[in-house]
């Protein structure tokens, strides 16, 4: 899931998914979960849902790439 595989299509992994939400958060500074969601089924060549891009947040908070504030995602550099 995290990866792609034979198995798994690169559009339905955790990294491609956290790249584009990655570029959204930088974007935006601070978003929260629902506009997030939003902007990235409208960029995303599939449509995600909610327990995805909650994986994919926390996939990129273990990294070190986002954090919370305020009830806000926002970008860690």
């Amino acid at each position: 899931m995290i990866l792609p595989s034979k198995n798994i299509k690169p559009v339905d992994s955790l990294i491609c998914i956290g790249a584009y939400v990655a570029d959204i958060i930088k974007e935006a500074g601070h978003i929260s979960f629902d506009e997030l969601l939003s902007k990235l089924n409208d960029v995303y060549p599939k449509r995600i849902n909610s327990e995805h891009l909650a994986l994919t947040i926390n996939f990129l908070y273990m990294l070190g790439r986002v954090g919370l504030k305020d009830d806000q995602i926002i970008t860690i550099n």
